[in-house]
């Protein structure tokens, strides 16, 4: 009997030590996460048996493809059991819903949406239209006060992290498959994005030149592989990633030297490129079949200054109205896209302000100007073009529905062109039952409650699911050792225990 109750002591203590482990996310949880997040409430996981360990690996995996809120990225809080070690709740460490307008993010990341991701564009098309987009508008925030993706699209200037997550969300909405890597010897945070079952690096910080120029994007950190993101000038080293890089399709890609957006319409992009000896060439590209078109050319690349000397003007293009727009040393010009009907829309006096037009971008019927002198000194300066200001800006109605014990409540914006951003689901209350019958869950089958609601007062019911022996065990185990600990005392010290002489 002795040596029965000492086997059964020692297997309590065995099962006891033996973690319940996922190499995935077992299923519903998340779901739950994100929903915990998302209303910022505390999510019970007792039922899942997960380690800390367990927990954050599956956590770190949903922040790197960008499965979780922007502003919940920060963290969380959790509580444990001391014995098992296994986590009972988690509790999200989100932004101040006070400094972030979350209704506001939504209406900016509909309209960028809108703006960068046409119909029908390809995987390829997405990934390169969303970088040259995020990279155009923004400026990296040298203070390192902006982090996220909110800062981003609401302010124009966060740090790497936020030109990262905000990547991932976007393509992965757009069924783009891309993650977050963040390298803690660089102190960085860039894209593994997947294309045709291959995968490659983006750096879109990098690719935002600092100080900003207005209009200017480089395409030296896109869609390369691990060997050439980790040579050159500025080699990357460190990434928190396994999944390899190694196709070269893109090596030779037409974008690498374009130091400008490509400007996607319908079926067709154009682009500007310098070759070597800055010499300045437009060109039209047709996606279906790799032909391009020769628009503009342009030799005239640099201007006189005061004092007998020179210097290289940088060249900027935009379309607008489906004509594109590019700049000379002082003027602002434009054109249809078959390099057809070219005209001056601006003209700059580079004598009298002792500068010349060293970038630009069209930012709907405003001209921004990046004005520079020999010594590549910059100012800028905003000029309207008359003929656009009639161009559409989003303006978005707001409306609210509470929500009711079974229906999730919604803050919705609507733009009068159409355009939807739906933001702040908030949860639904759930039944407050007052119970009037009630029958335990066993092992061997569920229990239930039924009574009404007080806040809908509706009659309702709701399952207690049976008891599932293996988690009741892992919950109660403790108690069982200190019963059989009791029972092995007892048994040794009993007086029938002695042996007799």
């Amino acid at each position: 009997m002795r040596r029965l109750l000492l086997c059964a002591l020692a297997l309590c203590i065995l099962f006891s030590a033996v973690p319940l482990g996922y190499a995935e996310a077992p299923e519903g949880l998340e779901q739950l996460i994100y929903e915990s997040h998302k209303y910022n409430r505390e999510a019970d996981i007792t039922d899942y048996k997960l380690t800390y360990e367990e927990f954050d690996a599956i956590f770190d995996k949903m922040a790197a493809e960008g499965k979780l809120p922007w502003y919940a990225e920060t963290g969380y809080s959790y509580s444990y059991n001391e014995v098992s070690q296994l986590l009972l709740s988690v509790t999200p460490m989100v932004s101040d819903p006070k400094v972030y307008d979350r209704t506001l993010y939504a209406q900016k990341l509909a309209a960028f949406t809108e703006k960068c991701i046409l119909p029908g564009m390809t995987p390829l098309q997405i990934a390169l239209s969303v970088h040259d987009q995020l990279a155009l508008h923004n400026i990296y925030d040298e203070s390192l006060a902006k982090n996220t993706g909110y800062d981003l699209l609401v302010h124009g200037t966060t740090v790497c992290a936020g030109y990262a997550n905000l990547y991932t969300q976007i393509l992965n909405s757009a069924g783009v498959p891309c993650i977050t890597v963040t390298s803690d010897e660089m102190n960085h945070a860039w894209n593994l994005v997947q294309l045709d079952g291959s995968w490659y690096h983006v750096d879109v910080t990098w690719d935002d030149p600092t100080a900003d120029i207005y209009g200017r994007v480089r395409h030296t950190y896109f869609l390369l592989t691990d060997a050439e993101i980790s040579t050159g000038e500025e080699p990357h080293y460190g990434w928190d990633s396994a999944l390899p890089c190694t196709n070269t399709r893109y090596a030779d890609a037409y974008w690498r030297n374009v130091e400008n957006p490509i400007l996607f319409e319908s079926s067709s992009t154009s682009y500007l490129l310098r070759n070597e000896d800055w010499d300045n060439y437009i060109y039209r590209r047709d996606e279906a079949t790799g032909q391009e078109t020769l628009l503009f050319s342009d030799t005239d690349h640099y201007v006189d200054v005061d004092d007998g000397g020179y210097a290289f003007v940088h060249r900027g293009l935009s379309l607008a109205e489906g004509r594109l727009y590019f700049n000379r040393q002082d003027t602002i010009c434009s054109m249809n896209t078959d390099g057809s009907d070219v005209k001056t829309e601006y003209t700059y006096d580079t004598k009298a302000n002792n500068r010349f037009i060293y970038g630009f971008w069209l930012d709907g019927d405003t001209l921004q100007l990046s004005l520079a002198n020999r010594d590549y000194e910059t100012e800028t300066r905003q000029q309207t073009l008359a003929h656009l200001s009639d161009r559409h800006v989003h303006s978005f109605t707001v409306t609210q529905q509470a929500p009711t014990c079974i229906a999730e409540g919604y803050t919705l914006s609507v733009c009068d062109c159409g355009l939807q951003a739906e933001s702040d689901h908030l949860p639904s209350a759930g039944h407050d039952l007052k119970v009037s019958a009630k029958k335990a869950a066993t092992f061997f089958e569920a229990g239930y409650e039924e009574g009404y609601c007080v806040n809908c007062q509706q009659e309702t019911s709701q399952e207690i699911p049976k008891i599932n022996f293996a988690f009741w065990f892992l919950d109660n185990y403790k108690y069982m050792l200190i019963g059989l600990g009791v029972i092995l005392l007892i048994t040794i010290f009993s007086p029938s225990g002695k042996r007799k002489k």
